[in-house]
């Protein structure tokens, strides 16, 4: 009878051990392929559980960190093919899922696309992730699955030391087989890891901590990027998708990890397929770039799917470069132990002759040129005005830094790792997390500089498609390297210059940033809690001020002291004429103001002095006056000389007339106001609700609605409106 079979279900227990055994071959007594007592390796399993509050979200599924449990999230699909018990005429089926409330249970359910025969057994197969490209279990040609990680280039990524939990997700299949099931039954399926795991171990020899931040495995063939895979044998078989899709060597990018100290250990953990590395083989492991190569045995070398292989490493790489200490210049940092607090230095591509400049875009920063250059062993830099100059300080975490700007637009600011959405770096007042990196150097000086804080684009590096200096999620761009400068001692501030212009004080100093504090009591010295200087101020009388200017990681200035006697100067007079007389004011209380006429011309006016004629109340015209005046008090310094011509009206006042045409003003158009010479026209609304307007009728003016405007004068009395309409004009006394 054949019976179909609408929801099915499985339990998937998730047991693999990746490891890979070897004899035991050494490199120089340091890199050595860990032996094991059956030849098979470490046993790694990880088993489906939920809940699992140690979770971390890995791929589509999560894993603890230490590896050692794996869970499904709803939604996890899998490919299901099922064929007659013992043929090999395989059949495939729509995906099978995971629900939230299946979690628990690890139940897949689904429809299978054909009746079964009731009376038959079943061989059932199991693929994780889900490829709608496959469509058979004993796959050779067609629905690749990518191995380890996207790609062939591309890293695995291992965040912090000892970590496993990076072992799950759609880049790590999993397979499983059930057997001669009858079709009434449901199959339970065990599903195994189908790649195999080298654990490398490593050890710190050297005495400066070695922060990992790369690690890669080169085998005898090639062992990542993207394969058709069978697993329908007693072991899963993989076929290379074409020669250019698939690479020999799989890397690893570790962030988060913490520095091991001299002689301290810590695990990295690279995905591969499985393969076995022929007798006198070699295997090569690389950390941070400095590599070491095994050569196998007399016996081949298998790395088993579902197994771990260990690989002992020791890091000692030296330079044989000893810090220049006694030279004087830029050179290229090429051990971290270098670096410490208070150095100064700069960012510098190390593939290019362009470091880091002090311009800050919107979201990076851009690259100035720069020249390189040797010394021996030494790689050197000339520097130049544009470089960013930074000075070290301690960060927030162990072993990190702040790179505080010493020159430039961005003084006394840090760069800083700024998004986690994107490649961006920017400078801030405050040193936190995000402005703090680790820096770690491989054997070509290449630094690594991550950032500890939340921010997820955090490794600086140089984009040299972009000409920029930005923060990334890996070490994807360009790298840096830093120089430092020896040679120089800590810098002092240059002494403030303190100067007086009349009674105001200003003080300077010709080092950019520093911050200024002075005193005026004549005895006191400035210090950090003195009167902060934040702009010039004025002084009443003879002050003795002293001041010191201070900036982070630079010496104090010597303070600098000067007797500043002020000056002060008579404003100048204010010669106003009203047509009979003209009057003379001067703002400065108590000044004596002297002052010239002439009937000519002001060419004509003598200049006044202290014997000219002293002002004292208006004084009469009789016709059109020029006049020059000064003020003088004693203590001051003498006024400017003021200068007027005062018309002569026998009325007293000075007609003032307005055409409106020239205004650019017709009839009915809205007017605000008009200013003249020595008087003004202003528009009023009034109570009506138009706006102000008016209305030029004949030889008069008038307002619009309930509309007025007023005229008026400060400096004339105004005894008639005169205004004028082409060749005719009213005039109006008031």
């Amino acid at each position: 009878m054949l019976m179909k079979k609408n929801i099915f279900g499985q339990g998937l227990m998730l047991i693999g051990a990746l490891a890979i055994t070897a004899n035991c071959s050494k490199f120089g007594n340091e890199t050595v392929i860990v032996p094991d007592n059956d030849n098979q390796g470490t046993p790694f399993a990880l088993f489906a559980a939920y809940p699992n509050p140690d979770a971390t979200a890995i791929g589509s599924k999560t894993t603890t960190t230490d590896g050692s449990a794996i869970s499904w999230v709803a939604k996890d699909s899998i490919n299901v093919f099922h064929a007659l018990a013992g043929s090999n005429s395989y059949s495939s089926n729509d995906p099978l899922g995971i629900t939230e409330e299946n979690l628990a249970t690890n139940m897949f359910t689904g429809t299978l696309t054909e009746d079964l025969d009731g009376g038959e057994s079943y061989d059932w197969y199991v693929l994780y992730p889900y490829s709608k490209y496959i469509s058979t279990p004993a796959n050779t040609s067609s629905g690749y699955l990518a191995i380890g990680s996207s790609g062939k280039s591309a890293a695995q990524k291992q965040n912090g030391n000892d970590s496993k939990a990076h072992l799950a997700g759609k880049y790590f299949p999993l397979y499983g087989k059930a057997g001669n099931v009858a079709a009434a039954d449901s199959p339970s399926i065990t599903l195994n890891q189908a790649l195999a795991v080298v654990k490398v171990h490593v050890t710190n020899s050297n005495a400066e901590p070695l922060t990992v931040t790369s690690v890669s495995f080169t085998a005898t063939e090639d062992i990542v990027g993207t394969y058709y895979i069978d697993f329908t044998g007693e072991a899963p078989s993989f076929t290379s998708s074409g020669a250019s899709y698939v690479s020999s060597t799989a890397s690893l990018d570790v962030t988060g990890g913490s520095a091991i100290a001299k002689n301290g250990t810590a695990d990295f953990y690279i995905a591969v397929k499985p393969f076995t590395a022929p007798a006198a083989g070699e295997l090569t492991i690389s950390v941070n770039g400095v590599g070491k190569t095994v050569t196998i045995g007399g016996s081949p070398v298998s790395f088993l799917p579902g197994k771990i292989k260990t690989v002992n490493y020791t890091y000692d790489y030296s330079s044989g470069i000893v810090e220049p200490t006694s030279k004087t210049g830029w050179y290229r940092v090429e051990k971290a132990s270098w670096l410490a607090a208070g150095d100064r230095v700069a960012i510098v591509a190390n593939a290019s002759d362009v470091a880091m400049s002090t311009t800050q875009n919107s979201n990076n920063r851009g690259e100035i040129a720069i020249t390189k250059g040797t010394d021996g062993d030494y790689t050197t830099m000339t520097s130049n005005s544009s470089v960013q100059e930074f000075i070290l300080e301690e960060g927030t975490a162990a072993n990190s830094f702040g790179f505080w700007c010493d020159n430039g637009e961005q003084a006394n600011k840090y760069i800083y790792a700024a998004s986690s959405t994107a490649n961006q770096l920017k400078s801030q007042a405050n040193l936190n997390d995000n402005a703090s990196f680790t820096v770690s150097l491989d054997a070509s000086a290449n630094a690594t500089l991550t950032a500890q804080g939340s921010n997820s684009r955090k490794v600086m590096q140089y984009n040299s498609g972009n000409t920029l200096f930005a923060c990334y999620a890996s070490a994807s761009q360009g790298a840096v390297a830093i120089y430092k400068y020896y040679g120089g001692s800590t810098p002092t501030c240059a002494a403030p210059d303190i100067s007086i212009d009349g009674s105001t004080i200003t003080i300077t100093s010709s080092t950019p940033g520093v911050t200024i504090y002075y005193t005026t009591d004549g005895s006191t010295t400035p210090t950090s809690e003195s009167t902060l200087y934040t702009g010039a101020f004025d002084i009443a009388s003879t002050t003795t001020v002293k001041a010191i200017a201070i900036r982070n990681h630079y010496n104090n200035s010597s303070v600098s002291s000067e007797e500043c006697a002020p000056t002060f100067t008579c404003e100048a007079p204010v010669i106003t004429g009203n047509g009979t007389n003209f009057t003379i004011t001067c703002a400065t209380d108590g000044a004596t103001i002297y002052y010239e006429t002439s009937t000519t011309d002001l060419a004509s006016v003598a200049t006044p002095t202290t014997s000219s004629s002293v002002y004292s109340s208006a004084v009469a015209i009789a016709a059109t006056t020029y006049v020059k005046a000064y003020a003088v008090k004693a203590g001051y310094n003498d006024s400017a000389v003021a200068t007027q011509t005062c018309a002569y009206s026998a009325g007293g006042v000075s007609n003032e007339s307005v055409d409106f045409t020239e205004q650019g003003s017709t009839n009915q158009q809205e007017i605000s106001s008009y200013t003249g010479t020595n008087f003004s026209i202003e528009f009023n609304k009034g109570t009506n609700s138009n706006a102000p307007k008016y209305y030029a009728s004949g030889t008069a003016i008038r307002a619009y609605g309930g509309n007025y405007f007023t005229v008026s004068s400060t400096t004339k009395t105004i005894n008639k409106i005169k205004i004028t309409f082409g060749s005719s004009d009213g005039s109006n006394a008031i």
